[in-house]
């Protein structure tokens, strides 16, 4: 089984999504900001298929952090995770104009749904 990364700054959040879907059989892996994603990156690279990343993350903003992640795990699929208005976002650069978003907040039917379908 592959895994998922979640890079989300707010501790509750980074861990409800990864207690979801850790009892949906997959295996989870956390960061708080784009250092620690990095790292985790680095050390699983193989083992991480998708990441979940919060586009407002202290330091380096979720765009950023998406690029240097998919440099270390080629072929990870990336999905952002946001509140605030995405066309907003895409028009400040802070999101990629195809960017793959989960709005929050989001059902768990929606997140492993989300999931589920970017693996593919």
């Amino acid at each position: 089984m592959k895994g998922v990364l979640v890079v989300d700054d707010m501790p509750h959040t980074r861990r409800f999504v990864c207690r979801v879907l850790d009892r949906e059989g997959y295996r989870t892996y956390e960061a708080e900001n784009g250092a620690s994603a990095q790292v985790a990156a680095m050390a699983h690279a193989h083992d991480i298929d998708i990441a979940l990343v919060d586009v407002d993350l202290p330091g380096q903003g979720g765009r950023e952090v998406s690029v240097d992640l998919k440099q270390a795990i080629p072929g990870a699929r990336v999905v952002f995770i946001t509140g605030e208005d995405i066309d907003r976002l895409v028009a400040e650069g802070r999101l990629p104009e195809d960017a793959v978003v989960l709005r929050k907040p989001f059902t768990v039917a929606a997140l492993v749904d989300t999931v589920r379908t970017r693996r593919m």
